[in-house]
């Protein structure tokens, strides 16, 4: 029973600390990675290279904002594409 006493109240506490901070760590997050068109009227995409982008996100190890993976090519299955969405 006191396990679950702790776990209810670190439960809490986590809760607690995500209405606190909100959407903060995600709009930092998008700063980070050089801002989000859709975001800011500030942010430009002159100097958008996807490539660059999709290899900082993949530092993150997630697929929270944009999937990437490699599978057959849907017209030759023989070769195979990297497919985005």
């Amino acid at each position: 029973m006191m396990y679950c006493c702790q776990s209810v109240r670190l439960f809490v506490c986590y809760l607690a600390k995500l209405e606190e901070r909100k959407e903060a760590p995600l709009l930092q997050l998008l700063q980070d990675l050089g801002g989000w068109p859709m975001l800011s009227t500030e942010t430009s995409t002159n100097g958008l290279h996807w490539i660059d982008l999709m290899s900082r996100l993949r530092l993150y190890n997630n697929d929270i904002l944009i999937s990437m993976w490699i599978g057959p090519d849907g017209k030759n299955s023989e070769t195979h594409i990297i497919q985005v969405s």
